[in-house]
């Protein structure tokens, strides 16, 4: 989470792809030709979201719903 705050510090990249640099990075699994979907990437940041104390309660709650 710690990684994901450095990114307005980060040399000019976008947020989705400094999401995706953290995620290989901290991916202890190897996956040759590793292509992850949209979909799979707003349930991470959907998640990141739940647990960010930076987020909106209102957000947490309403994403938190979307899963259960």
């Amino acid at each position: 989470m710690k990684d994901l705050q450095n990114w307005r510090i980060s040399d000019g990249i976008d947020f989705i792809s400094y999401v995706k640099y953290i995620i290989a990075v901290t991916d202890p699994e190897y996956r040759p030709g590793f292509n992850i979907t949209l979909k799979k990437l707003v349930e991470i940041l959907d998640r990141i979201i739940i647990i960010s104390s930076f987020s909106c309660i209102d957000l947490r709650r309403k994403i938190k719903k979307k899963y259960i």
